[in-house]
């Protein structure tokens, strides 16, 4: 019999309510609630619930075994029924936050630090504002726990990030300074080794420091009868001939002669020497070019070349570097492989029959002609000290000794990436060699005619040792010949002097005049000895 009047405010939406409907104990207890605080009348009420039916204890206790079978939808439907009953029972919404998240017990949100968000941080936030005292306590615990552990995660994870690009930097420096390394040991025997090693068409030719030649592949032409040659300081393979040059200047050749590619015998003071399909070019040490051979398009026309330090020769064009790393041609270039004038710094040529390739002094490579197969694709190249052209393809040596190549690869002939500590490289055809510091050579491509058949190769031990060997070997003979000149020279001198006094007589005087002309030519060579 209270008075409406003194009926505590909590309670007046209570009037004329009928208390047998559902639901209206539950705004009765939430009233108590809101009097007495922190969910008392709910918990000493709840077991009271929707009588004759469960309850809400009861279905809490469905939902966690639910939960702890894994059963996450049955957890989940059994938590919506609860707040059915009760929209504010805080133990639901941390029962439905479980089974999203599959947690058997709330206890395991401490051991993940998964960030809460989307519909678990709805849950979340509900189950906070409505759990009795104990339990948000104990959410708080494990919420706290579950930040810490996120937090402690992403710090393990900027440690792991440092340290791997710590081991990245160390990594990179390592290996530049493996490279630098390489580059420091290779150098000197790179130097020595330039023109060790050479191949054109199905044969492979290599050049010993003590002068002495091996070859291998097709001799149909005899292009590899080679084996008798001595004091040999260069090579050049053709198409089915071999040109050598002497310590002395001069120059041999075996193999097919049809276009007169092999007159090379009356050369003299001949410093470099290279072979087209079917003519030959020699630099001399004057820095004039020479050249045999055939001669349709206009491929022999270089004896007006002055100041050349090195030439190469394609299948119907010659290339001529100059001093001042310009580059000059001669002969076919309708596809342009022959467009050279322009080109500066140059410190390397080679051209094949094709395309020409030249090596800039900053290391990087331009190339001209055909490129049908891609062989002229090396404008990004970076760091090369020496190149090698095939019929359609285009090879590359770093500093480092790793090598690069472009263009066709049909039998295989770029496959040259794994290739290590290599100095110098030439090609075929189809094939690519590479002699590496320790004198022995690898090979790639076709091998049809047993060009590639290398591997037993091993061209010299120490390669400055052995090249200093040669050339002082070569400067003792040198000498030798100069001692034996001198005293042929001085011989005559002394046979003419004396018979000089005794050239008497009315016509004596052509004859006397013959003697003093060549006493007079024998001091000359003297002096120059």
């Amino acid at each position: 019999d209270v008075d409406a009047y003194d009926m505590p405010k909590e309670f007046q939406k209570l009037q004329g309510q009928d208390m047998g409907k559902v639901g209206a104990v539950q705004d009765l207890l939430r009233g108590i609630d809101k009097l007495l605080g922190k969910g008392t009348a709910a918990q000493v009420a709840a077991p009271a619930q929707a009588a004759g039916g469960p309850t809400v204890d009861s279905l809490l206790k469905r939902g966690q075994m639910f939960l702890e079978d894994g059963d996450w939808d049955s957890a989940n439907e059994y938590f919506d029924k609860v707040l059915d009953i009760d929209p504010e029972c805080g133990e639901a919404y941390a029962g439905k936050f479980c089974a999203g998240r599959q947690y058997r017990k709330i206890a395991e949100l401490a051991r993940d630090s998964k960030k809460i968000s989307g519909e678990a941080s709805r849950l979340w936030e509900r189950a906070m504002k409505f759990a009795p005292p104990a339990l948000k306590s104990e959410l708080e615990g494990y919420q706290a726990a579950s930040v810490k552990l996120a937090q402690e995660k992403v710090q393990k994870e900027e440690t792991a990030k440092q340290e791997a690009k710590r081991k990245e930097t160390v990594s990179r420096q390592e290996i530049e300074r493996k490279r630098e390394l390489a580059k420091e040991r290779l150098e000197p025997i790179r130097h020595a080794a330039q023109g060790l090693l050479v191949a054109s068409g199905s044969t492979t030719i290599g050049l010993r420091p003590d002068g002495t030649v091996v070859a291998v592949g097709e001799n149909d032409k005899g292009q590899c009868n080679v084996s008798n040659w001595r004091d040999i300081v260069a090579i050049c393979t053709g198409v089915h001939y071999t040109v050598g040059l002497k310590a002395d200047g001069t120059a041999v050749a075996v193999g097919e002669n049809d276009k007169g590619q092999c007159n090379v015998s009356d050369w003299k003071d001949i410093v470099a020497v290279c072979t087209g399909w079917s003519h030959t070019v020699g630099v001399k040490a004057d820095g004039t070019a020479v050249a045999v051979g055939e001669n349709d398009d206009g491929q022999c026309n270089v004896s007006n070349w002055r100041d050349i330090v090195a030439v190469c020769s394609g299948g119907c064009h010659t290339v001529g570097l100059k001093a001042d790393g310009t580059v000059t041609a001669a002969g076919y270039s309708d596809d342009g492989r022959g467009d050279v004038s322009d080109w500066r710094d140059i410190v390397a040529i080679c051209s094949s029959d094709w395309h020409t390739v030249g090596l800039k002094a900053d290391g990087t490579v331009v190339a001209t002609g055909d490129n049908d197969c891609g062989q002229c694709n090396v404008s990004d190249w970076r760091d090369i000290v020496a190149v090698c052209v095939g019929t359609f393809h285009t090879v590359g040596v770093k500093a480092d000794g790793t090598v690069v190549a472009v263009g066709d690869n049909d039998d295989g002939q770029c496959n040259v990436s794994e290739w290590q500590d290599i100095v110098a490289v030439c090609t075929g055809d189809s094939l690519t060699v590479g002699l590496k510091a320790d004198g022995t050579v690898a090979a790639v491509g076709n091998n049809d005619d047993g060009q590639c058949g290398v591997e037993k190769w091993k061209l010299f031990d120490n390669l400055e040792q052995e090249r200093m060997e040669t050339q002082q070997r070569h400067q003792e003979e040198k000498q030798r010949r100069q001692e034996e000149k001198r005293n042929v020279l001085e011989a005559e001198r002394t046979r003419l002097q004396a018979e000089l006094p005794n050239i008497k007589g009315l016509f004596s005087g052509g004859k006397r005049r013959q003697v003093e002309a060549r006493l007079a030519e024998i001091e000359a060579e003297l002096k120059k000895l």
